[in-house]
């Protein structure tokens, strides 16, 4: 797999823990996201972060229902998932910062996002008129589970991640715990600038310098300076926590 977006050392190719010995070139780790309800973050350090089952609702309504059996984890559109994480004014979000190669590569696979725009941009419909109708159509029968081999290839390009199973704790760098209403306004603020399509890597760069603001402030690619003024405000109630993995890149 080329170097890039997305690129994944030995560790996680082979599913094994993260040590020196395991990485190409001594690559950089590479981080994913999950949004949730702080309210859930003593479950998720004792129990992990586990999927929701049956008798949990998914974030995403009826018609984009998730998979019960995958925990959902994002590169580039963790600022998407803090808005669907909340469902009333009063919660806080918590996001979660983990490290990807310390999980298990056989638990890996695309989601079905991934999947479906992967084959829309192959038959010419991820833009147009049908676009939204397309997306549902393709959505019915995409498994993750049957698309294993193909994990590499649509992180690289996507940077999503459907995993079957249990999220150790061990494996989260850090976490940031913010009032819904700071997330409903740092993406307000966001929205103007952010790329249109998906799967650009102008999106993608936008999309990785937007979740790193939240941990850890700085720019944001394309963004105006007076936008940036009102995001850092916006930072001064995030809080920020070390996790077991936290440590230098």
């Amino acid at each position: 797999m080329a170097r890039g977006f997305g690129y994944i050392p030995n560790s996680c190719a082979r599913g094994r823990g993260r040590s020196p010995s395991n990485f190409v070139n001594a690559a950089p780790m590479i981080l994913v996201y999950h949004a949730t309800r702080a309210e859930t973050l003593a479950e998720i350090k004792k129990n992990g972060l586990t999927p929701r089952g049956t008798a949990r609702k998914g974030n995403f309504g009826i018609d984009y229902a998730s998979r019960p059996e995958f925990v959902y984890l994002t590169r580039y559109k963790a600022r998407n998932y803090a808005l669907t994480a909340a469902r009333f004014p009063r919660d806080r979000v918590a996001l979660l910062e983990i490290v990807l190669d310390d999980l298990d590569r056989k638990k890996c696979f695309p989601d079905e996002d991934s999947i479906v725009f992967d084959k829309m941009i192959g038959e010419g419909t991820f833009e147009g008129p049908s676009h939204e109708s397309r997306f549902a159509e393709l959505l019915l029968d995409a498994n993750p589970l049957e698309f294993g081999v193909e994990f590499e290839r649509l992180f690289e390009q996507f940077g999503l991640v459907a995993y079957h199973g249990v999220v150790p704790f061990s494996t989260m760098r850090r976490y940031v715990v913010v009032p819904f209403h700071a997330v409903r306004a740092f993406a307000d603020t966001l929205n103007p600038f952010q790329p249109a399509q998906d799967n650009v890597p102008g999106h993608r760069q936008f999309g990785s310098d937007s979740v790193r603001f939240l941990f850890d402030g700085g720019d944001i690619e394309g963004v105006s300076r007076r936008a940036l003024r009102e995001l850092a405000a916006l930072r001064k109630g995030f809080k920020v926590y070390a996790g077991p993995r936290s440590g230098p890149q």
